[in-house]
């Protein structure tokens, strides 16, 4: 049907837009992948491809402001010069894709606005649309082919189970192979799980792998209807057979929420070593139960994630499970502040006291190494500070999003700022801690005037004024009036932006000159970082 549908393209020109639906583990991602690399020779100027997200039973959803991000990267763009706004980094995606043969795979989508944006507008390009849901608006307003993908019929079922187990293994065994298929009704990702644990063990009978099946008859009742509790019961007998090690990485691997874990926080978040990991991991590899897309970095197919926290929920306490969060937070902070030293240093005059902790963060030694660490967890810090202020812990909750402040102004990642500047200002306000509200409601002023909200902008300079007349720091609040001066400039009332930066040259002229040494040369000509 695919292939049908880009030969139509060649004769009369029309846009292409094709959804893919069906349940879950029913093969969605798996056809339009393959499809994708068959056709590849068709389009010549390149594939386009982001996971959406859009069913992941932890990780939030992405947003079409991340998968332009992420398309505009891969064309080439600059991280500096890709804009903050929605809207903006639409028309510069459109614009370089106008007139070009390209693929779009739109993988996991959830809703229609989750999509809509990221559609390139253009005839030459073919966007493929996979989703859990029918997304019957994308048909009637843009014109999109639908398919729905079924489960695989009985016939079909025993040729899946044949091209991983052989004909020979299946004839020895034809009642265990019936109920295989029967308890699998069709559902190609748990066919595929149960034949890939059957060929890693040869030796192992068919019988025992259906009596496993049969007595997860419970959480099996949806398997009829190809739901996600059969998945979990064909999950249920492959966890059980990893070793103790593997089993308990893989269970801590579903507490955290971001998309995915690098090799030193997994150790942090297990309390071992990166060569302790090797062998559990090697063995969840090989048992598809993670995914390795890079090396020493980790992933899970989305319902496994979720079969995973929920064995976490089980086999570890909840004293076990809050430590080894706790750990990875450490982790995530420790290495965020040492990144945050590394290429501000001298510019910042407040510097929080880092929670104790026996874990041991990353250093850098280079601010290139530094802002690069930053951009690969910058996904993963943004999902453990959501997790830290869900989980009460305050400190990490403010301090975290405080060290990824330059990244932020840097990169141009404006509403992560925002985002977890509005966490960090809560939590700094349960604790009680005046010196972290003063920088924080500071410094999210400066997010707002990077978005060129000068109102906003000059609100949070103002909120930052009484905190650090309270404890006392002169040099923040010539900084908050700098800060207000520059606002009020933005919204040209120049005239009342005389008075803030009077006040600010008579304190820094009382022999204070200091609290801004070497700070130009550091803030990439941001107005508001010089003097």
């Amino acid at each position: 049907m695919l292939t049908t549908l880009l030969a139509g393209e060649q004769t009369d020109g029309v846009v292409l837009l094709s959804t893919i639906d069906g349940t879950a583990g029913v093969g969605k991602s798996t056809l339009a992948v393959h499809w994708a690399h068959r056709m590849r020779d068709r389009f010549p100027d390149g594939e386009l491809y982001v996971n959406l997200r859009g069913f992941d039973p932890i990780a939030e959803p992405m947003t079409p402001d991340e998968a332009l991000g992420f398309f505009l990267a891969a064309l080439g763009v600059a991280p500096e010069r890709i804009p903050p706004s929605d809207d903006a980094r639409a028309a510069m995606f459109r614009s370089l894709v106008h007139n070009k043969r390209m693929l779009v795979l739109l993988d996991n989508a959830r809703t229609v606005d989750q999509v809509r944006t990221l559609l390139p507008g253009t005839r030459t390009c073919l966007v493929l649309v996979t989703s859990r849901n029918r997304l019957d608006d994308l048909v009637v307003r843009e014109g999109a082919t639908p398919m729905t993908l079924v489960v695989l019929t009985e016939q079909e079922s025993h040729e899946l189970l044949a091209h991983y187990l052989g004909q020979d293994r299946l004839s020895a065994e034809p009642e265990a192979v019936a109920e295989i298929v029967a308890h699998c009704a069709g559902l190609p990702l748990a066919l595929g799980i149960v034949a890939v644990r059957a060929a890693e063990f040869a030796d192992f009978p068919l019988d025992e792998l259906v009596e496993e099946l049969r007595n997860e008859r419970e959480r099996l009742d949806a398997l009829d209807t190809g739901g996600e509790t059969g998945v979990r019961a064909v999950f249920s007998w492959s966890y059980r057979s990893l070793s103790g090690e593997a089993a308990r990485i893989f269970r801590l691997m579903g507490l955290p929420t971001g998309p995915d874990i690098g090799v030193y926080a997994l150790a942090a978040l297990a309390h071992r070593t990166k060569r302790d990991l090797r062998r559990p991991l090697a063995e969840l590899v090989r048992a598809n139960l993670i995914e390795q897309p890079e090396r020493g970095r980790y992933r899970f197919h989305d319902l496994l994630r979720s079969y995973a926290a929920e064995c976490a929920a089980t086999d570890e306490s909840v004293d076990a499970r809050q430590t080894a969060i706790r750990r990875l937070l450490d982790f995530y902070l420790r290495s965020s502040a040492a990144a945050d030293q590394q290429t501000t240093a001298r510019a910042r005059h407040f510097t929080a006291v880092i929670p104790k902790s026996e874990v041991i963060g990353l250093d850098f030694d280079e601010n290139e190494a530094a802002v690069a660490w930053w951009e690969t967890e910058r996904h993963n810090l943004r999902a453990a500070i959501k997790q830290a202020a869900a989980l009460n812990l305050l400190e990490h909750s403010w301090q975290l999003p405080r060290t990824l402040m330059y990244l932020f102004h840097l990169r141009g990642y404006t509403n992560d700022w925002i985002e977890t500047y509005d966490i960090g200002v809560d939590a700094a306000q349960r604790l009680g801690d005046e010196s972290a509200l003063a920088i924080l409601l500071y410094e999210l002023g400066i997010a707002y005037y990077d978005r060129k909200d000068f109102d906003a902008a000059a609100r949070y300079a103002e909120l930052s004024f009484p905190r650090f007349d309270a404890i006392g720091d002169r040099h923040g609040r010539a900084k908050a009036l700098i800060a207000l001066g520059h606002a009020l400039i933005g919204t040209d009332q120049h005239t009342e932006a005389v008075q803030p930066l009077q006040r600010a040259l008579e304190i820094v002229t009382r022999g204070e000159r200091r609290l801004f040494a070497g700070t130009s040369a550091r803030c990439a000509g941001a107005p508001l970082c010089q003097t």
